[in-house]
């Protein structure tokens, strides 16, 4: 049986996503640690050290890398590649609502017997909430 391990986000706004993440999303905190110049080209191919923030929810993780020294450019509107990561919940209806408590705007697509919802990260990533 597979299941998502971690998603990794590239940002340069890491702050921002911690912050979302940990205390709108009830994320924890997790360890942080530099990825040099050196492993940051051999597996992304960017020039440049980064900083990983580990974040986690249950079995979910999030990596969260920022560069250290350089500002990327930012995201092309229509950009090829993931658009959204699923996070699945024992209740998708009580955790929204939880969000909504929390000041979360989200997404819901779909009629009262089957409907999607998504919430959108302070980089505009798209996160798809789930049910198990």
């Amino acid at each position: 049986m597979a299941h998502c391990h971690h998603v990794g986000i590239f940002t340069n706004r890491p702050q921002a996503l911690i912050s979302f993440y940990t205390e709108k999303m009830g994320f924890q905190k997790g360890e942080t640690k530099t990825l040099t110049e050196d492993l940051m080209e051999r597996i992304f191919r960017v020039s440049m050290a980064c900083t990983l923030f580990k974040l986690t929810l249950d079995r979910v993780i999030l990596e969260i890398i920022s560069p250290q020294t350089h500002e990327p450019e930012k995201r092309a509107k229509r950009m090829m590649g993931y658009n959204h990561w699923g996070l699945s919940m024992c209740n998708k209806r009580a955790y929204c609502a939880e969000l909504e408590e929390k000041g979360v705007p989200f997404i819901k697509v779909g009629e009262e017997d089957r409907f999607l919802f998504f919430v959108r990260d302070p980089d505009g990533n798209l996160v798809e909430i789930c049910e198990e």
